[in-house]
């Protein structure tokens, strides 16, 4: 039996896909998108491109529509119409934030924004890795099962029992003290 990532894997960058969306394209945009940049993980097989702000990322959204933008917080939020603006240019785009600490409570509210998840400074490259991984199985799991909403695969039960896990242990997490040693 084929693994569960195999599976995605072919599936989310096959060419059965429209052109116009690009499954394996990942922006960041942040300041730290360079760092970022090279610890994303190999074995993903992404193109990153690292941008420097939201002007720059909306440029870009004319020419491509990728899987994945990760977005510095304060760029969202100094932004007018950030969600508006990124939703009419990029529908498809899955968006995962990255917080400062003290940024969590307002990245929470996000995630009702448009936000598909958010990571917290400093980023933790496995961490990181499981996102990307996280939001790509979440896409292909939404282009593959149009009627999602109404009746749910088994595939599609223990993806979402998987993702409502993580939110949990996130959330758990979150709510735990820090120790930076």
């Amino acid at each position: 039996m084929r693994s569960r990532l195999w599976y995605i894997y072919y599936n989310v960058f096959s060419e059965k896909l429209p052109r116009a969306q690009s499954l394996d394209q990942l922006f960041f945009v942040s300041a730290q998108a360079s760092v970022l940049q090279s610890q994303m993980p190999p074995d993903l097989h992404l193109k990153t491109e690292a941008l420097s702000g939201s002007a720059q990322l909306l440029l870009r959204l004319a020419d491509v529509e990728p899987a994945l933008v990760l977005v510095d917080f304060d760029i969202v939020s100094t932004t007018p119409n950030f969600w508006s603006k990124l939703t009419d240019q990029s529908p498809h785009t899955e968006v995962i934030l990255l917080v400062q600490p003290k940024q969590r409570a307002s990245a929470i509210k996000m995630l009702s924004d448009g936000a598909y998840d958010y990571l917290v400074f400093p980023i933790e490259p496995e961490e990181l890795r499981y996102k990307i991984r996280r939001a790509l199985e979440y896409k292909h799991l939404i282009q593959n099962s149009p009627s999602l909403l109404t009746e749910l695969s088994p595939e599609a039960e223990h993806v979402l029992d998987d993702l409502l896990q993580e939110m949990m242990q996130t959330l758990q997490l979150d709510d735990a003290p820090v120790s930076y040693t």
